[in-house]
């Protein structure tokens, strides 16, 4: 059932980055187990990895990631949360879920390459655009 204890996890932090050491510690799983589940999911299409956008590739393994989930309904479940949007806490974690799914449905139907990443950079600056690139940014 660790694997369930990982989705429940992962579905409380939609949106924002995840700490694979911090969710270690909380579950008390190895990294290892951490890392294999949050892979088993993302290969079964119940959630995806957005990784952070970083100038050094070197770094851009270390850098933190997203995860998000193909069905805002899933992530619903696990939370038990079924609330109107204006009685919950969490209103935008499911738009930036809704329009990060949307955007990688757009790109793959004009035949896209997927390689959106986030840019988080200091208070206030929330996005911005190269060419080629998608960025979505952080709140």
């Amino acid at each position: 059932m660790s694997e369930l204890k990982v989705l429940v996890m992962s579905s409380s932090q939609v949106g924002s980055q995840v700490s694979i050491h911090e969710l270690c510690h909380k579950l008390g799983l190895n990294r290892d187990t951490v890392e294999r589940y949050l892979d088993l999911l993302d290969q079964s299409f119940v959630i995806f990895r957005l990784p952070a956008l970083s100038r050094n590739p070197r770094k851009e393994i270390s850098k933190s990631v997203k995860y998000f989930f193909f069905d805002n309904g899933i992530r619903n479940v696990m939370i038990e949360n079924f609330k109107l949007l204006d009685d919950r806490n969490d209103t935008g974690a499911l738009w930036e879920n809704f329009l990060i799914v949307e955007q990688r449905k757009q790109l793959l139907c004009d035949r896209k390459p997927l390689n959106t990443r986030f840019w988080r950079t200091l208070p206030g600056n929330q996005q911005a655009k190269l060419p080629g690139v998608h960025f979505f940014g952080c709140f």
